[in-house]
């Protein structure tokens, strides 16, 4: 790998760890200039290899829970398969749309008060798109352990995973920490006083408000959004189920699976699989499957591969109104 291409995925990774951070801190961290720096992050956004800057919020603290359905489309009507994916992208409560090139051909995720409503909600959307669409699998998410994309800089100090869904308590916002999430949730990198004039609060009371949403892990992480076909990333879904089904054995995998760069995220997940995992890599990925496979001596499985993910808001933006 070259040394141009290393370099912009070392400013890759800090900004997948913290969208957030400044360029002259990216700067110290791969020991190269501040206005170097900007240029390359500037770069990136133009050519789109930085798709979106996001901010991880924690559905579960919304008393929200996720599920995650792969389809197929059952027309090859490029127009009708659009039309199918911008109504998706306008879907308040679709958080997350990815392409799937083998096995599939989307992944979409809803983030939903319950069952019912999702019931509602994704029924009338199969019946809007009847003879066009049709599902293969659905899973409702435990929850989902995100991991740090160290296949990307292996070099980089091991990153705490990221635990979001789950059993949490709900929390209940006040209406100036709704405004000034509100705002991060639009613009990630927003600064203190460009939040502070949108919401017409002081700049100590937006700051103060920012950091309690960070300590009571409402806001999880602020990240980016890849392109991962501008960057020859190669990926799959691996969806497993084991033979021992005890919490304990399954925490082990979770923890073994969490030492290898290339798993992005593990997700406990109800329905045929207990776990679905995230690979992706610069390279082939087979050969982390084999690997997982050896250790965690599973015979059940499916593999989806991956591809550009659409949409990711991580929650519906109605909850912030």
């Amino acid at each position: 790998m070259s040394k141009k291409i290393d370099f912009h995925l070392k400013i890759l990774y800090q900004l997948l760890l913290n969208a957030r951070i400044k360029n002259k801190e990216i700067s110290k961290l791969v020991y190269k200039s501040p206005q170097l720096v900007s240029y390359w992050v500037e770069k990136l956004e133009k050519e789109n290899i930085i798709q979106a800057y996001k901010i991880q919020i924690d559905p579960a603290k919304f008393g929200l829970i996720d599920i995650q359905v792969f389809m197929i489309f059952t027309t090859s009507d490029k127009k009708r398969q659009n039309e199918i994916i911008t109504y998706l992208k306008d879907s308040d409560h679709v958080t997350f749309i990815e392409n799937i090139t083998h096995g599939a051909d989307l992944l979409i995720e809803y983030t939903v008060p319950n069952l019912s409503f999702f019931n509602k909600l994704h029924s009338r959307f199969l019946d809007l798109f009847s003879g066009s669409i049709k599902v293969i699998d659905l899973f409702p998410v435990i929850v989902k352990h995100y991991l740090s994309k160290k296949y990307i800089n292996k070099n980089a100090k091991p990153e705490n995973s990221s635990i979001v869904s789950g059993d949490r308590k709900p929390v209940s916002l006040s209406g100036n920490e709704k405004k000034v999430l509100s705002v991060l949730f639009k613009d990630p990198k927003a600064s203190i006083i460009n939040i502070a004039q949108k919401t017409k609060l002081d700049t100590r009371t937006v700051l103060k408000i920012k950091k309690s949403l960070e300590k009571e892990k409402i806001i999880r992480k602020y990240t980016i959004t890849l392109n991962y076909e501008k960057l020859n990333i190669f990926g799959c879904i691996l969806l497993v189920n084991f033979d021992y089904t005890t919490p304990s054995e399954v925490n082990k995998v979770i923890e073994f699976l969490s030492t290898i760069p290339e798993v992005t995220t593990v997700t406990k997940v109800i329905g045929r699989y207990q776990l679905m995992v995230r690979i992706e890599s610069l390279s082939d990925y087979m050969a982390i499957i084999y690997k997982i496979r050896n250790e965690s001596k599973f015979f059940d499985f499916q593999i989806y591969r991956i591809g550009n993910i659409e949409k990711n808001t991580y929650i519906p933006g109605s909850v912030l109104d």
